[in-house]
């Protein structure tokens, strides 16, 4: 009932009227079952890289490796809009009223993003800065609000945990769960950065997903991440996105309200 929840139950509504629900090209009825895995990693030269990408757009490692999902999947499957899972861990800072210093774990919150994929690079990384950085409170209220949404059914959930120790990778690179179980997505992706290096573990609904398919998009994502990089690389002055400009306060439809009134 508070103004805030009302605000971002009208931001939800939007996202979830605004993404028609195409299913990815990959259904090949393949006989399988259970669960299977891909991984990449880059070199710490590349993820070095990375980092510095970020800086020329004000952007974060997530906004460039899911405008690099985005890239691969319009490659493959001609998706233009690609509608993912992001899973949080539910520690960010909502208000004061409440210190979680003291507590462990996550408080997991998974929630719907958008992310486009077009040709002109610098268009789709801006444009992805903002959706992902215009999301109120870091995802968190969509829980509380989704009985009263649309429902939606990503094929695809992606988790980036940050910079983790090398006593981790096994964990991150390891099987979280027995093969023969059923898989909650089509793909569910985790992302990190492991002793200075960049990685991503894929894990695929082998009914759904070949190998040589998913091979194909492993193979596809990570040559769309180091295309990104020589992109930013190559730029020469730095991009500011409208969140940056204004803070978090402010959301993408009021700026965009705005605009209109003065063009």
């Amino acid at each position: 009932k508070s103004v805030k929840l009302k605000k971002q139950l009208k931001y939800w509504e939007k996202i979830c009227n605004g993404i028609k629900e195409d299913s990815i090209i990959w259904r090949e009825a393949t006989g399988e079952s259970g669960i299977a895995q891909k991984q990449f990693t880059l070199s710490n030269q590349e993820t070095e890289q990375l980092r510095e990408c970020g800086t020329k757009y004000n952007a974060e490692i997530p906004e460039l490796v899911l405008s690099a999902l985005g890239m691969a999947m319009k490659q493959l499957y001609g998706n233009e809009k690609l509608l993912v899972e992001l899973e949080g861990h539910g520690r960010a800072e909502l208000h004061k009223k409440i210190d979680i210093d003291r507590t462990v774990g996550w408080f997991t919150c998974l929630y719907p993003v958008v992310i486009f994929a077009t040709e002109d690079k610098n268009e789709m990384i801006t444009k992805n800065a903002e959706n992902l950085n215009g999301i109120p409170q870091s995802g968190m209220g969509y829980g509380y609000l989704k009985d009263k949404l649309p429902v939606l059914k990503p094929e695809v959930r992606f988790n980036y945990f940050g910079e983790m120790e090398n006593a981790m990778e096994d964990k991150l690179l390891g099987d979280f769960s027995a093969k023969e179980n059923s898989p909650v997505r089509v793909m569910m992706m985790d992302a990190a950065i492991i002793g200075g290096a960049f990685g991503v573990s894929i894990k695929y609904d082998c009914s759904k997903v070949s190998e040589q398919q998913a091979e194909k998009f492993t193979q596809a994502y990570k040559k769309a991440i180091n295309d990104i990089i020589r992109f930013c690389l190559n730029k020469e002055t730095e991009v500011d996105t409208t969140t940056e400009l204004c803070g978090d306060e402010v959301q993408k439809d009021e700026i965009d309200e705005l605009s209109d009134l003065f063009n």
